[in-house]
């Protein structure tokens, strides 16, 4: 049975297009509506895990910070983009 919070993430996944939502967008917009950054995460892996979301890709970036010793560094981060499962219409 899919909870308020469920529909929420799903309805703002879908309302964002068909090529996919970085996980964090989807954060950051329901944390902006007052729920908690924690309940949308578990949330996303939840309906990942029923197949009501798919991963539709992600994004990579490369962020620049010290090391240990305070040298320069690039560390690899990477996002999943979020889709909304197909639907069968047969």
């Amino acid at each position: 049975m899919a909870t308020d919070l469920d529909r929420r993430i799903l309805q703002r996944i879908a309302d964002m297009g068909d090529d996919g939502v970085p996980m964090g967008t989807v954060v950051d917009a329901l944390v902006a509506e007052g729920v908690p950054a924690p309940s949308v995460e578990r949330g996303v892996w939840n309906l990942l895990a029923a197949g009501h979301l798919v991963l539709a890709g992600f994004v990579a970036r490369k962020v620049r910070r010290p090391d240990a010793r305070g040298a320069r560094s690039i560390h690899h981060t990477y996002e999943p983009l979020l889709a909304p499962a197909p639907t069968d219409d047969a």
